[in-house]
C-alpha cells in the first residue's frame, strides 16, 4: 500500500502556505496538493470547512483540519527521522572473509614522482 498525503490549501491563507512548507519536509510519502482557489474537491464524503486540511492515504476517516493537521504532520516527521539500525555483523563481504597480507619479504622502492 503506497502512503500518500493530500493537502487542501488556500494560497491566501498564511497557515496553509506554512503547512505546505512543512509537508515538503516529510519523507516517504507521495504528496498531492489541492488549491481551493483553482481546484474543486470531488468527494462528497469530505467537508472542506477549514484549511489547511490533510487527508492520509485517501481515507475519509483520516482527515485532519487546522491545528490537528500540523500535529499529525509533526508526528509523521518524527517517525521518518527514527534511525534504522543495521544488523550486527553485516559487512560488505560477510563475516567469514579474512584478508591476508602477502608474506613476500622482498620490498621495492616506488618513485611516486614518475609520470
Amino acid at each position: 500500500m503506497s502512503k500518500n498525503l493530500t493537502v487542501v490549501y488556500h494560497p491566501l491563507c498564511k497557515a496553509s502556505t506554512d503547512f505546505i512548507i512543512k509537508v515538503s519536509e516529510v519523507q516517504g510519502y507521495d504528496k498531492e496538493f489541492i488549491n481551493l482557489k483553482d481546484d474543486k474537491i470531488e468527494s462528497s464524503k469530505i467537508d472542506v470547512d477549514v484549511v489547511p486540511l490533510l487527508i492520509m492515504n485517501d481515507d475519509p476517516s483520516r482527515v485532519y483540519r487546522g491545528k490537528k493537521a500540523f500535529e499529525i504532520l509533526e508526528t509523521l516527521k518524527a517517525e521518518a527521522q527514527l534511525p534504522v539500525q543495521k544488523k550486527n555483523g553485516s559487512m560488505k563481504y560477510g563475516t567469514n572473509v579474512s584478508f591476508l597480507e602477502p608474506k613476500d619479504d622482498k620490498k621495492e622502492r616506488i618513485d611516486l614522482e614518475k609520470k
